[in-house]
């Protein structure tokens, strides 16, 4: 296996320091010090939720070619921390969105170099977001169960709709928005369509327990994977389990069309698909939190009864170049986890150690 040697920051900035004189310890890093721009499809930001009421979350900097690697981008560039529980990131119109569930916030982010744009307040326990158009956005809100509406000129929260207990990852066909439902601390087994013109509930569709993650394909059926129940002891691998799945919804009738039953103890998540948007991937493990990291094509009659990788991963991602598979693994919390990257054969090529709870990877142009 081979390792990936992370950058010596704390060098880099001791020599930049004894070069230009030091400066006060509330001004942001010259943004010239990174090349967060250069290289087409050479980068990779690894969301890291850290240590839940550590205030420990952050994002790491890897690129590809030369396998540079740059611990706590936010922190470093803009000397505060990001916040408590990173849970995800977009990259949006030359912005980064970057959502910190526990903090309760969203920082926004310059995406050529990481300085901060500002925060928008106001959430109860986000968790994703998702573009609607160039000023609008939604973002999904576990404890008060809706979607927040955000205006992306004024960076602030505009209204709200209700969704589902816990409303999680979101896909956006034509000018509907289906919010998979995952239950938050409770269950839930729908899936919120939404008009995304009018900001109003369409209808709900009925699904297997806990819908948790989502993916469009090239058809632009809409795909979710379905968490199914650990049941009242709340451990995975025992009796009362209830079985996790995988459905297709027709997005023109809002109604599910095709549905593909995993065994009792198998829970799946962090669907994702690939840039054809033919094949998906996702992880399946009896914890329902970390898993193994499965594939099936769309035009597959069968899921397929064996993993591409197995082992216990925490985050998936697929790099839109090479289709390379990425997966977070997170030992224990409160300490590092790793990046593992592996061709789309399943064959490991290489791994690196980033921050403590790795979940997922966002690539960039």
């Amino acid at each position: 296996m081979k390792t990936i040697k992370s950058l010596n920051v704390i060098l880099v900035l001791a020599i930049i320091f004894s070069i230009t004189g030091c400066k006060k310890d509330k001004d942001p890093v010259t943004p010239l010090s990174y090349d967060f721009v250069s290289g087409s499809n050479d980068k990779v930001f690894i969301i890291n939720e850290g240590n839940f009421g550590s205030g420990d979350g952050s994002v790491t900097f890897f690129r590809k070619s030369t396998h540079e690697v740059i611990q706590d981008v936010f922190k470093l560039i803009n000397n505060r921390p990001l916040g408590d529980v990173v849970q995800s990131m977009t990259l949006y119109e030359g912005k980064g969105f970057i959502v910190v569930n526990n903090s309760h916030t969203v920082e926004v982010i310059n995406k050529s170099n990481f300085l901060s744009i500002g925060t928008i307040n106001g959430f109860s326990g986000p968790r994703f977001l998702l573009p609607v158009n160039n000023t609008k956005a939604y973002v999904s809100d576990w404890f008060t169960n809706d979607i927040k509406v955000i205006d992306l000129t004024s960076l602030a929260i505009t209204g709200s709709i209700p969704a589902g207990t816990g409303p999680e990852q979101m896909a956006l066909v034509n000018s509907k928005v289906f919010v998979t439902n995952v239950g938050g601390f409770d269950i839930d087994s729908t899936v919120t369509v939404i008009d995304a013109v009018t900001n109003s509930v369409i209808t709900t569709i009925q699904t297997p327990l806990n819908p948790n993650s989502i993916a469009v394909d090239m058809n632009g059926k809409v795909w979710v994977v379905c968490n199914g129940w650990y049941g009242l002891d709340f451990q995975g691998g025992t009796s009362d389990d209830v079985a996790g799945a995988l459905i297709r919804i027709d997005p023109a009738t809002n109604s599910i069309e095709e549905t593909f039953m995993m065994g009792q103890y198998d829970h799946p998540s962090r669907l994702t698909i690939n840039k054809d948007k033919n094949t998906l991937f996702y992880l399946m493990g009896i914890s329902g939190f970390d898993g193994s990291i499965y594939k099936f094509h769309i035009d597959s009659p069968a899921l397929l009864s064996a993993p591409l990788v197995a082992k216990n991963f925490y985050g998936l991602g697929i790099d839109p170049a090479n289709e390379d598979l990425y997966g977070a693994y997170s030992p224990v919390f409160g300490q590092a986890g790793y990046m593992f990257r592996y061709a789309k054969n399943g064959i490991l090529k290489d791994s690196t150690q980033v921050g403590v709870g790795p979940n997922g990877f966002v690539y960039a142009d």
